[in-house]
């Protein structure tokens, strides 16, 4: 009987350890494909750049540096790569090309945390330059990547076809925070299990109680916020 080979694979993120809420949902993903797989966590750098560079790459047809070449080269013979989304511009582009032109066998699954995300990744003014970037050059992801993973229900995006997820947790790092069920029905119970972020949806609810309140009702509220255990 022929053992089976462990593929090799890459965990690739741009600077997402720079936020503790990422940087957990990384190490989530990474110890979940490591059952799997043989996997190695790589980040795309941002390069340092003085202030006219960073005006011109906000320009639609010119991009953001980044230590592309370097990330490539620490790349051995890769099965798959798994990329957490980075906003499309030429360069990104064309790092995916060359990844594809290299390992030609490799396949190519980009995550996309939020769809549709215009709303949420362009809604500051200062953000539009980097929103007609993307729309710009996310059309081109089609040529150069195999998959899109999603939390909506679309089955393509982008004319890429999806593999459709849902967000999880590993519920044994959580301290319990109810320890009987509560079978009361005049209160609200609500329990977060993700950091207070903007992403997160949380306006969706606070404007959801305000409407609620605000045709009579009157049911106490309680919100509860999951640690992890340390």
């Amino acid at each position: 009987m022929k053992k089976s080979i462990v593929k090799n694979g890459y965990y690739i993120h741009s600077e997402g350890r720079s936020s503790i809420g990422v940087a957990r949902k990384i190490d989530y993903q990474i110890e979940l494909l490591s059952r799997h797989f043989h996997v190695r966590e790589l980040e795309i750098k941002v390069a340092n750049r003085k202030i006219g560079e960073r005006i011109i790459g906000l320009m639609p047809l010119h991009s953001i540096p980044r230590n592309y070449d370097e990330v490539l080269e620490q790349m051995q013979s890769p099965d798959f790569v798994y990329i957490r989304k980075i906003l499309a511009d030429k360069l990104y582009i064309n790092f995916l090309r060359s990844l594809k032109r290299k390992y030609p066998e490799c396949k190519i699954v980009v995550e996309i945390f939020t769809y549709p995300y215009d709303k949420d990744e362009f809604l500051k003014w200062n953000t539009w330059p980097f929103y007609f970037k993307d729309r710009f050059w996310r059309m081109q992801l089609k040529d150069v990547i195999d998959r899109f993973v999603t939390y909506s229900d679309n089955d393509i995006i982008f004319n890429v076809p999806t593999i459709k997820t849902m967000n999880g947790v590993a519920v044994e790092n959580i301290t319990k925070v109810c320890r009987k069920n509560n079978k009361k029905t005049d209160v609200i119970n609500l329990i977060a299990v993700a950091n207070l972020q903007r992403s997160h949806g949380y306006e969706r609810i606070i404007k959801g109680l305000y409407e609620y309140y605000k045709k009579g009702g009157t049911r106490k509220l309680f919100f509860l916020r999951c640690r992890r255990r340390q």
